[in-house]
């Protein structure tokens, strides 16, 4: 959880997620390359023979205690081709590499492990062209700059500010390992954005949301972490004598728990494993309309069926304590969306989501380098396919879960596995009477 950047998405502010941190490496030496290496250390030929040492190369930049900390394997452990396939993959789930490869040969003694890697850029900055609402006439424009892998610690730094509709600026940092073998870290947000109101849109009513958080989090183990959560939130609605209340400025602490176990294999698109997430945060401190509380839970699989095709699927909960002002209710059609109803808006003080999905590679993923420089070796390319079915609803207190209407849809479409981005959806989705609509959307669907 907490993974950088936390402050704006989809043109809106979200709380940030809570830390996940690491744990020590063991032996390494840094070198050149060895050539002829042919054996994958997926192989299962060398299982079981003692591991002599762990050699990384490409970091040229990176720490080798960054690398290290998320493999299992230790010098004199047996070898494992299938765990240290888990262990690439959790080097490749940093997101500071264009490509994690791993071999193994024999050595006397046992087998000597590599772990090969290709930096990406520390500096990447990128424009801002958000279409909030889907709507041309509703475009924020800016720019924004990501630092990642600062000081070769997979520290992260994000700035951004956008101008045009719903305007907004933030500043992100995040530190995954705050030193020793404690399995500490932190991070840092503030942002500020002027947005419609979700609840007040027909009295184009605004909101402008400042909120400063801090972080920290303990990982226990390579896939299970607890964190904590301190901040401060400003709200104002103007003008502030929309509804039937006065909403001048209001200003809450917040503070939260978390726990995630995420044993998922590639974050950026998982075809294996599981992630379990409960989160608590309570807002604002014995007053009249900013004393409530948030819960929310979440679970997701990740199947492997027989042939290539992995069944995913997703349910996510949120239930609120109290009352929550008209500003903090719960949404479908913002930051979560169902297909078939992707500009549909559903409001509520709960909400539950389910989704599921069957997805195919068509091509599988291929390494081109363009250019010389290590930032531009290795940048990926591959397509995939899948089909889905989406639902969801919201609903106020005192009233039963879908009595208001569920929100359905189904559909299929191509992921487009990309650098940087990872992935790039097209997608055509249809709601129950099977009218249909086009999709373009970033990042994996579950």
């Amino acid at each position: 959880m907490f993974p950088p950047p936390f402050f704006l998405h989809r043109g809106e502010i979200l709380s940030p997620f809570f830390a996940t941190v690491l744990i020590h490496g063991i032996f390494m030496t840094v070198a050149p390359c060895p050539a002829g290496l042919v054996s994958s250390a997926a192989d299962t030929a060398l299982n079981g023979k003692p591991v002599t040492g762990v050699l990384i190369f490409g970091n040229e930049r990176t720490r080798p205690e960054v690398i290290l900390r998320e493999m299992k394997i230790r010098e004199g452990d047996p070898y494992d081709g299938a765990g240290i396939e888990e262990d690439r993959k959790r080097i490749q789930n940093l997101g500071i590499f264009n490509r994690v490869e791993t071999f193994a040969e024999p050595a006397w003694g046992g087998v000597r492990v590599f772990v090969l890697v290709t930096e990406g850029p520390v500096f990447l900055p990128y424009p801002v062209l958000h279409l909030n609402e889907r709507d041309w006439k509703k475009l924020s424009y800016g720019a924004g700059l990501r630092v990642r892998n600062l000081r070769g610690r997979a520290e992260t730094l994000d700035a951004l500010f956008s101008a045009g509709y719903n305007p907004a600026y933030g500043f992100a940092y995040f530190n995954p390992w705050i030193g020793g073998t404690r399995g500490l870290q932190a991070g840092f947000n503030a942002a500020s954005q002027r947005l419609l109101s979700k609840h007040f849109r027909e009295e184009r009513a605004y909101e402008k949301q400042t909120a400063v958080f801090a972080a920290v989090g303990k990982r226990i183990t390579l896939h299970m972490t607890f964190g904590a959560l301190l901040g401060v939130r400003e709200i104002e609605i103007s003008p502030a004598h929309i509804g039937p209340e006065e909403y001048a400025v209001d200003r809450m602490p917040v503070a939260g728990l978390s726990f995630l176990w995420d044993h998922r294999d590639l974050r950026e698109y998982p075809m294996k494993g599981y992630l379990l997430s409960l989160s608590g945060r309570k807002n604002g401190w014995r007053t009249r309309r900013t004393d409530y509380g948030l819960l929310e839970t979440e679970a997701r699989g990740y199947l492997p069926v027989p042939g290539t095709c992995t069944f995913a699927f997703r349910i996510s909960t949120a239930f609120t304590a109290g009352s929550p002002p008209v500003y903090d209710r719960l949404f479908l059609g913002y930051e979560e969306r169902i297909r078939g109803h992707w500009t549909d808006t559903d409001e509520g003080e709960n909400r539950w989501i389910a989704a599921a999905a069957l997805r195919l590679p068509l091509i599988p993923i291929r390494y081109f380098d363009i250019g010389e420089a290590p930032e531009l070796m290795n940048w990926k390319f591959g397509v995939s396919a899948g089909v889905f079915v989406d639902a969801g609803t919201t609903w106020l207190h005192g009233e039963k879960p879908g009595e208001g209407g569920i929100l359905l849809g189904y559909g299929c479409g191509l992921h487009f596995h990309l650098p940087i981005v990872d992935v790039l959806r097209f997608e055509a989705a249809f709601d129950e009477r099977g009218r249909r609509e086009w999709i373009c959307d970033i990042g994996v669907d579950i």
